[in-house]
């Protein structure tokens, strides 16, 4: 509970039994071999040499059971075999656990789908590398740097954490890539180390620096990737400081590992929508196919010394806690290891090799030739390192290195230039994370916990910028470090810092979440301030990772991380705790962020036992007769039949009164709702205020739209802190053209356009556009309404079958679950993931709209939030989980939707109705940890990156209802001032389907016309043109014909 203490763990032995074929024996399988072999298996017995201690440890403890073997890699020798595939002498990475000796056969163990392998050739680089910069961490930051941020040359990358064995890895990879890198890590020699060795562009110490600040100004135009390693607030920040299309690897959530309860963040979903921002969390096994492909391309750029690493080396199996709390406390720098200070019966475990696998914590270990693994983390020898530390197989060229490498370029996949930011990056995955987008040529953020561990990402490990999240403000140090925003996040941490980051993120933002540290100790439910909107409006994409799923590529990972370090790109640090007896000092000492690079524990030499409606109504032309403007008497009015003549043509209104020609002007008074003040909470009716606008003639390429239907959307409450005060309140509204000047939009058609909340605009032929949103005229609907353009057939169709088709992609016999679903895009959603074959889950706020949902439009379940448990409820409507998640909302519902979401679901994240209302951040639980370990993708949109295709999308819709298969709801209400309560009715839920206002139309009449007094006659609007009668029209003498010439 909270922050792990010695008292969690315990030291025991365990005898270990003769190595077995066949799960038998070795005597029993040669009495009677054809019995026996068809259960034949191969086992080798591994002694541990260096033990990884890694931010993700804490998170998977609530999964391990208790009284079993500790989880984690290690790099072991190969003492005894009887698998040829691992001899005696070789040395293997697998998921053995913080255990001395193992017992493994081939097949495993898979941790987090780790898998276990021999080391492959470090060119005389240590061998503990394989647990760093040529390992987990080193894949980790390069794949989930270059695959999901992928940063571009030029870019500015942030990486938090960045200090760490990922983030200082991502960092430097980064820079390859030709990025600015900035990292964010916790103290000023963390940082110095960043900048002055591995080449990062900044450095923010979160501790003592504010990460909002430094970000904007090292940072200026804003981030563009972030690799997250830390989560939290740091994430929103530099979220909220991510350029248009930013992409954040969510890697790791540090910062909310240990929480003792539930995290809540500032949500950063806005800037996620707005700025179209992709998060992706991810496992770097992910990339297990390419494993060495990532180890190679590390140790090619240390070889080309490109790459630096550094390992926090702790001595002794005893001191693995020590080592690992360190860690957790940022203690390391780069990838912190624990240092093992051993009888083969397996050919391919000889003795004498050194071998990694998840042994766990012990100091022993039984291997069979074909495991353990664990999460997929599976046992190998290790390859040569040539001449760096074996110690290196548990960070930068182990699970770490791979870790940083395939999370960072697979997922972030950062390109040179972009912003990658990098959270938990002073850690194995961080630091390695951080050095990679470097490599890459990325501006690289690192977020750590000291000054030392920025000063060690800044000044060797080349990060660009350095943020100390204990001591400064993330968002402020974020938004100077990335003032363009960020591109790429590798997220080690989790929790505020991952919100904080999201909120800076770019659009298209890419986010490898690799951890989630700051969750990991969290007892109950880690709230953290949501991020969703961001997600939605910068359409980013977060992807969780488990490195084994590169398993496939360990060992080019491992190169690749070897290569880098070889180069002189890749540095690495181990914090190493001595003595197996302190390796949960190690662990802890790791899960506080002691450490800098990878945490591991050096065990000690032992002895073996054997044992709006803004726009609605209508014109209100005042006229005004020009003769009033003078005082002039009519029969002075005109001089000459050529003035008459010019001023016919210039005008549109001639009135014959008592034989006399009145020239009367048509001023076309708008009436519109303007903002009076910035709302704080929810709206209230004080702040817009009802004005009216002289509109003026038309010019050339001009045409004059009167409303008809406005809409009204939840977008409008997000975008309000956008519109200026005393402007017009923004929204779209379908209108009809009644004068026209302009060729493309001629009199009697209608348009669709952002006009506002207003009932008359003057619209130039290329104009306006709002967020992207075009103006064009109206296809036809073949008989259906018009209205239906501000709804089924036209953005909120378009966000519905965009957003779920492009984004969720859903499969036949998916489960698909919907929130908002009885709003315009919501109910339209789970209908087309009815048409594609999937189970629907609809999630509203009245039984009212569950029996709309079900009973009409074919939901399969329904779920009310206000009455019902929307945990227990999702448990039984879904029992074999969640494959795709439209989400509406944001907030708590979607944290409990993404909990129960399966491994690699996809998240479209269209809006965030439940923060806009919100007076300061609006927090939430992190779901930072399950979007890591589930490898989710969300992505934040607005529809308009799909203009291109908009026609496509409503012929779609449109032959869909015509079929019988989309169905449509409006929610009306009637006249144009009523378009604040129709606003404030939609955003409380009161509307089912989609929400309008229709504008009225409106009657006219003159009255006390006088021409022979030489009074002015007052308009009043009474009603439209074409209800006029001509007895009504005027008082005094008028003819049919003249009236009818005139109209």
């Amino acid at each position: 509970e909270g922050f792990p203490k010695p008292t969690d763990f315990k030291l025991v032995e365990e005898q270990l039994p003769p190595l077995k074929e066949n799960g038998k024996n070795r005597d029993q399988i040669l009495d009677n071999p054809m019995k026996n072999s068809l259960f034949f298996r191969l086992e080798y017995l591994t002694e541990a040499v260096f033990l990884s201690v890694d931010p993700y440890m804490r998170a998977y403890m609530p999964r391990v059971k208790p009284n079993t073997t500790m989880i984690g890699s290690q790099i072991a020798k190969i003492v005894e075999s009887k698998s040829p595939k691992f001899p005696v002498g070789r040395y293997v990475v697998g998921q053995f656990g913080w255990r001395s000796h193992t017992v493994a056969s081939e097949s495993g163990p898979q941790e987090l789908g780790l898998q276990t392998f021999l080391l492959p050739d470090f060119q005389e680089l240590p061998v503990s590398l394989g647990l760093g910069v040529l390992g987990m961490p080193g894949n980790t930051a390069y794949f989930g740097l270059l695959e999901l941020c992928q940063p571009k040359a030029g870019e500015t990358v942030v990486i938090s954490g960045a200090a760490g064995a990922v983030g200082s890895l991502v960092g430097q990879i980064a820079k390859i890539k030709g990025c600015t890198a900035i990292g964010i890590a916790g103290s000023d020699e963390k940082g110095k180390w960043l900048i002055n060795e591995l080449g990062f562009d900044h450095f923010i110490n979160y501790k003592t620096q504010n990460v909002e600040e430094e970000l904007k100004k090292a940072a200026p135009k804003g981030v563009d990737c972030y690799f997250d390693n830390v989560g939290g607030e740091i994430s929103t920040t530099v979220i909220n400081q991510m350029n248009q299309f930013g992409r954040v690897a969510v890697c790791g959530s540090i910062s909310a590992y240990n929480a003792t309860g539930p995290i809540k963040v500032s949500t950063p979903n806005a800037s996620i929508v707005l700025q179209q921002l992709k998060l992706e969390g991810f496992i770097v096994s992910r990339w297990n196919n390419r494993w060495m492909e990532g180890i190679h391309q590390n140790l090619q750029w240390i070889k080309q010394g490109k790459l630096k690493y550094r390992e926090t080396v702790t001595e002794g199996f005893e001191n693995m806690f020590k080592a690992f709390t360190e860690m957790l406390q940022g203690g390391n720098v780069g990838k912190a290891i624990v240092k093992v200070i051993v009888e083969s019966r397996s050919l391919k475990f000889p003795v004498g090799q050194y071998v990694l696998g998840p042994f766990g914590w012990r100091t022993h270990t039984v291997v069979p030739e074909n495991g353990p693994t664990y999460v997929g983390m599976e046992t190998y020898l290790l390859p040569d390192f040539q001449g760096l530390p074996i110690s290196l197989a548990l960070g930068v060229l182990g699970m770490p290195g791979n870790t940083a490498l395939f999370g960072l370029l697979e997922l972030c996949q950062p390109k040179a230039g972009e912003t990658v930011v990098v959270s938990g990056a002073a850690g194995a995955v961080g630091s390695h994370a951080g050095q990679i987008a470097k490599i890459k040529g990325c501006i690289v953020i690192g977020i750590a916990g000291s000054d030392e561990k920025g000063k060690w990402l800044t000044e060797e490990l080349g990060f660009d910028y350095f943020i100390n999240y204990k001591t400064q403000n993330v968002e402020e140090e974020l938004r100077k470090a990335a003032p363009q925003g960020v591109d790429c996040y590798y997220d080690n941490v989790g929790g505020e810092i991952t919100t904080t980051v999201l909120n800076q993120m770019n659009a298209f933002g890419r986010v490898a979440l690799s951890g989630s540290i700051s969750s990991y100790n969290s007892i109950g439910p880690f709230k953290v301030t949501t991020p969703n909107l961001t997600i939605v409006l910068q359409q980013l994409k977060l992807e969780g990772f488990i490195v084994t799923r590169w398993n496939h590529r360990w060992m080019e990972g491992i190169q690749q991380n070897l290569q880098w370090i070889q180069q002189g790109k890749l540095k690495y640090r181990e914090t190493v705790t001595e003595g197996f007896e302190n390796i949960f000092k190690a662990f802890t000492d790791m899960l506080e962020g002691v450490n800098v690079g990878k945490a591991i524990v050096k065990v000690l030499a032992l002895k073996m036992k054997f044992t709006s409606a803004c726009a609605t109504s209508g014109r209100t032309p005042q006229i005004k007769i020009l003769m009033s403007l003078g005082e002039l008497r009519p029969d002075e009015f005109f001089q000459t039949a050529e003035n008459f003549a010019f001023i016919l043509r210039s005008h549109r209104i001639v009135v014959v009164i008592s034989n006399k020609l009145w020239l009367l002007v048509d001023m076309v008074v708008a009436k519109k709702f303007v903002l009076a003040r910035q709302c704080q909470g929810f709206p209230k009716e004080s702040d817009f205020e009802l004005v009216e606008e002289e509109l003026p003639p038309l010019k050339e390429n001009e045409y004059l739209a009167e409303a008809v239907y406005l809409s009204v959307d939840p977008y409008m409450r997000g975008y309000m802190p956008r519109v200026k005060l005393n402007t017009t309140m923004y929204g779209t509204q379908v209108a009809k053209i009644v004068e026209s000047r302009s060729l493309k939009f001629p009199v009697g058609q209608y348009v669709l356009g952002p006009f506002g909340w207003r009932t008359h605009t003057v619209v130039p032929e290329n104009g306006p556009t709002y967020v992207g949103m075009e103006t064009y005229l109206l296809p036809d609907f073949q008989g259906l309404p018009i209205s239906l353009a501000l709804g089924v057939l036209g953005m909120p169709g378009n966000t519905a079958l965009f957003g779920l088709l492009e984004l969720c992609q859903p499969k036949a016999g998916e489960t698909v679950v919907v929130s908002g679903a009885a709003g315009a895009v919501g109910s339209h959603a789970g209908q087309i993931a009815k048409i594609k074959g999937c189970i629907v889950i609809g999630i509203a706020g009245s039984d009212e709209k569950g029996k709309w949902l079900t009973e009409e439009l074919g939901f399969d379940y329904f779920i009310n939030y206000k009455t019902q448990n929307v945990e227990e409820e999702l448990r039984k409507a879904a029992p074999q989980g969640v494959d795709c998640y439209y989400d509406n909302v944001g907030g708590e519902i979607t944290t409990t939707v993404l909990n129960q979401m399966n491994a690699f679901g996809r998240v479209a994240l269209s809006g965030s109705i439940s923060s806009y209302n919100s007076i300061g951040p609006f927090k939430v639980t992190t779901p930072n940890l399950t979007i890591v370990l589930q490898q989710l993708k969300l992505e934040g949109f607005i529809v308009t990156r799909w203009n291109h295709r908009w026609m496509e999308g409503i012929q779609q819709n449109l032959q869909w209802i015509q079929q019988g298969k989309l169905k449509y709801r409006e929610t009306v209400t009637e006249g144009f001032e009523n378009i604040f309560k129709a606003f404030t009715d939609m955003l409380e839920g009161v509307n089912v389907g989609k929400a309008i206002v229709k504008v009225l139309a409106l009657k006219m009449k003159f009255t006390s016309a006088c021409a022979t007094s030489g009074r002015t006659p007052q308009i009043k609007i009474l009603m439209s043109l074409g209800e006029l009668r001509p007895d009504e029209f005027f008082q005094v003498n008028f003819n049919t014909y003249n009236f009818s010439k005139i109209y």
